[in-house]
This record gives C-alpha cells, structure tokens and sequence, in this order.
C-alpha cells in the first residue's frame, strides 16, 4: 500500500506500508529516498511481524 500525505505547508509527502502488525516507521538516510535506502532489506525483514511505513523526505524520491 502506498500514497501521499500533505504537509502543512501543503507539501506533498510519498509513503508506503507494508507487512501486518503494530506499525513501525522506518526513518531512510537523508541523502536517499525509499527506493535507493540501505534500509530496504531491513524494511522487508520487519515487515513479517510489523506494519513498516517508510516515507520520502521533502525533495526526495516522490515527496515534493
């Protein structure tokens, strides 16, 4: 599952969910969005036990 959430400011912000269970937000290196983070393999692992949402930060991936 995936979409946008908007900020504030009005800044869209890109999201994606995977997994079931409590959630979990995995926070990605700042320089990376979620499709290039270190993260990932981490993030798939989680995600048998957990709800893991990962976001793109502001001017990263698919965020605004």
């Amino acid at each position: 599952m995936s979409g946008t959430a908007v900020s504030r400011d009005g800044t869209q912000i890109a999201w994606s969910a995977a997994g079931d269970g409590p959630c979990l937000v995995v926070i990605d290196p700042v320089m990376v969005d979620r499709t290039l983070s270190p993260n990932s393999s981490l993030a798939e692992e989680l995600a048998s036990s957990f709800t893991v949402i990962r976001y793109d930060r502001r001017g990263k991936g698919d965020s605004g």
